[in-house]
């Protein structure tokens, strides 16, 4: 993943093979590493606009119901 690339945060329906894009944002900062963890980045959500909680450094984890995956339509 770089700097400028759009990243939806995706959750998977339960029984069929359905997507529901949550909240989509850019990658402003990044990869940062946190010792034991995954590498972290700093994104802008677009449904967080100037919070304070918006760019926080997170890790993309994934599971079985939710997912990052990179914006096919503006990368």
């Amino acid at each position: 993943m770089k700097i400028g690339q759009r990243i939806n945060h995706v959750k998977h329906a339960k029984y069929q093979n359905l997507k529901e894009v949550l909240d989509t944002g850019t990658i402003t900062a990044g990869p940062f590493r946190v010792p034991g963890e995954p590498l972290h980045y700093r994104v802008k959500w677009d449904s967080l606009g100037d919070s304070i909680m918006n760019e926080l450094p997170m890790a993309f984890l994934s599971s079985r119901k939710y997912s990052y995956e990179l914006n096919k339509n503006n990368q």
